[in-house]
């Protein structure tokens, strides 16, 4: 498992000398943590037009790096500016510099930025006419995560945005971050600590107050039952869709591992009867779902058949029978659904590229728990009977005490009714956001 190496400035560098690929090649991640990126519609819709312009200009001056078995990227989102190379190691350093140095100071041209906002803007405008089961999941993200910006609210901020005002947010972009990396790859412990200061000298930045809030918060929905109600947008839409989303909650104790079996229960059942039986839809699919650490179980249906009240009916009808299922289902059956779940578990660290990309997983949710995929496998295999009836009993059954259900429709115009549903109100309790696993309690 990667070793924690301190860095200038409080800087946290994760490093794992390769023993087990034994190739000349490496893998970097750095992320500037900052909330700079989610203050504003404004900044957040400065945020996706300057990575799709860095990235071209990127693609210019890496052109060679590529051609010699190099990639390198920035990417920009909610949790702040990611900072990538992979590639044969001996050039890593020289590339992690190029790159870091480029994002303040490569040129926005007039050209550039014209061509690539109206996409933007293009994209922005099309979003009308994504699918009614692509709109639940949206819908359902505006109730759910804060902050988070309507489309609309994008559309506005891209339709004013000037050339000016992105030169002004490329020279004021992460003036202060919190600076933490992984170096995994064919590197000893000096040239890790090299790449770190590469990094940081291109790309300089101070560190963020202590109590700065890093990541998005997520609202706790009410326990009990809640519809919202949308009509697409897109007049030649004959799909109508609902989602039936069930709120768990952070991961604790078991919980993680009885919905994630419980759901591959679930999968074959939900699907034979709503998609093969009853031939509602072909986009029938229920699964997993997780927003900042909290977890939950999703069940979809789009359908030219049937309205959404409807199709939720029939989703409950197959939840109905589900608790049975779980009571009679042979016990080899059982056994056989926790062995594929542990060995999906285990299902990892084939390639380095693989190997850094679960360990950087865990390194941006600040869980830090490299081993989590044994202790997983390990414990899936005591689960039992009774706790998967106890856990859906208490989150999915129609009076269960810690059901925290949304269900969300979206009408084909030809079949909306005349009025709406009212939104349910807003909820102004929050989950307590993951906790950094590195920080003393």
């Amino acid at each position: 498992a990667p070793v924690l190496l301190g860095g200038a400035g409080g800087a946290r560098l994760h490093f794992l000398q390769d023993a087990r690929f034994r190739r000349p090649k490496g893998s970097v991640v750095f992320l500037l943590r900052t909330p700079q990126l989610t203050e504003s519609a404004g900044v957040a819709i400065r945020g996706q037009l300057f990575q799709a312009l860095l990235s071209d200009a990127l693609q210019d001056s890496t052109y060679q790096a590529a051609l010699a078995g190099l990639g390198a990227g920035v990417s920009c989102d909610v949790n702040g500016v990611t900072v990538s190379a992979s590639g044969y190691s001996d050039r890593i350093p020289e590339l992690v510099g190029l790159v870091g140095s480029q994002v303040r100071s490569f040129e926005i041209s007039e050209i550039a930025f014209g061509r690539r906002l109206e996409t933007l803007r293009q994209s922005l405008a099309n979003f009308k006419l994504r699918m009614p089961v692509s709109l639940c999941s949206y819908y359902r993200g505006m109730v759910l995560e804060y902050p988070k910006f309507t489309v609309a609210e994008l559309e506005a901020e891209a339709k004013a945005l000037t050339l000016t005002q992105m030169r002004t947010f490329q020279q004021q972009l992460c003036p202060q971050a919190n600076v933490e990396g992984l170096v995994c790859g064919n590197f000893d412990e000096a040239q890790a600590r090299l790449l770190l200061s590469r990094l940081t000298d291109a790309l300089p930045t101070a560190p963020l107050p202590d109590g700065t809030r890093l990541r998005r918060l997520v609202r706790k929905l009410p326990v009990g039952a809640q519809v919202q109600q949308f009509v697409a947008a897109n007049a030649d839409e004959s799909n109508s869709a609902v989602e039936v989303y069930f709120q768990v909650g952070p991961d604790k104790g078991d919980t993680w591992l009885l919905l994630v079996l419980l759901s591959q229960i679930l999968e074959q059942p939900y699907y034979e009867e709503l998609r093969t039986n009853q031939q509602l839809g072909y986009i029938v699919q229920s699964g997993v779902t997780e927003t900042e650490g909290v977890r939950g179980l999703s069940c979809l249906i789009q359908s030219t058949e049937q309205p959404p009240p409807e199709l939720e009916r029939r989703i409950d009808a197959v939840l109905a029978t589900f608790r049975d299922t779980l009571v009679t289902m042979p016990e080899t059956e059982l056994t056989s659904y926790k062995e594929a779940l542990a060995a999906q578990s285990l299902d990892v660290d084939k390639r380095l590229a693989q190997q850094s990309g679960r360990f950087w997983g865990e390194i941006v949710q600040q869980r830090y728990d490299y081993g989590r995929p044994w202790r997983v496998a390990k414990r899936v295999r005591q689960v039992s009977r009774d706790q998967l009836i106890d856990h859906f009993d208490n989150f999915f059954a129609p009076n269960a005490p810690k059901l925290r259900r949304l269900s969300t429709h979206v009408y084909a115009q030809a079949s909306a009714p005349a009025s709406l549903l009212p939104a349910p109100p807003d909820s102004s309790d929050f989950w307590p956001p993951p906790r950094d696993m590195l920080l003393k309690v």
